[in-house]
């Protein structure tokens, strides 16, 4: 089924121009096919099939084992040992490996993750379930150079959805996917991204909501852009 802009969605969302919301919804409606897919949707297919042999089943425990793996791993990270902790996010979903990711572990250093905690103001528990968070992506973007992935998750950090940028050619780390950052991105600048071309996936759903809140209750003070 195309993509499609349909009821209150086809009217550019609030400090969106027109023009501007015309590019975007040309650029989601250029890769997003049937259902969630919006890459090659043969890239796709090829994707699942090189998983599949172990079972979507089996691939579901052995995320959810990861994902408790990474949350201990996280409870034990401190400065005394973020030198020598590597933490383990398991191996890339279909949609990561269609959109070109490499099929290799995906690792995050505790040492790295400790200074972009510091640099961009949240706590390691802020990434709980990063992995499942991966997993199912709201999007997937090209990086600033080759081998570099940036994904849009929907977990959230000061009020921005948590962005974990992967490099598949990491120096002397060829064996594995490097994250090589994860911080709460500003909605902004992913609407540029996808203004720019650079989207490689997308959740259709999961991007519509992204991208066209819902609309705000008369008098709610809480009712803030996530």
């Amino acid at each position: 089924v195309p993509f499609s802009v349909v009821g209150g969605a086809s009217a550019a969302p609030a400090g969106v121009t027109p023009e501007r919301w015309n590019v975007i919804v040309d650029q989601l409606r250029r890769v997003i096919g049937a259902e969630n897919v919006i890459t090659d949707p043969e890239a796709v297919r090829a994707a699942y099939e090189r998983i599949m042999g172990r079972g979507m089943e089996m691939r579901r425990r052995q995320v959810a084992d990861i994902n408790e793996q990474f949350n201990e791993q996280l409870e034990q990270l401190t400065p005394e040992n973020a030198d020598n902790m590597i933490l383990d996010l398991g191996m890339p979903s279909p949609e990561m490996l269609a959109a070109g990711i490499a099929d290799k572990p995906l690792r995050l250093y505790g040492n790295k993750l400790l200074k972009k905690a510091e640099k961009h103001g949240y706590t390691s528990s802020d990434i709980r379930n990063l992995p499942d968070a991966l997993e199912h992506p709201i999007a997937i973007f090209k990086g600033r150079y080759d081998g570099a992935f940036a994904i849009l998750t929907e977990l959230n950090i000061g009020g921005n959805n948590v962005l974990a940028s992967i490099d598949v050619n990491k120096g002397a780390e060829l064996n594995v996917n490097i994250i090589t950052s994860v911080y709460g991105k500003e909605h902004s600048r992913i609407i540029r991204w996808i203004e720019q071309g650079r989207l490689l996936y997308a959740d259709k759903k999961k991007a519509i909501d992204y991208l066209i809140p819902p609309a705000p209750m008369a008098g709610d003070p809480n009712n803030v852009r996530r």
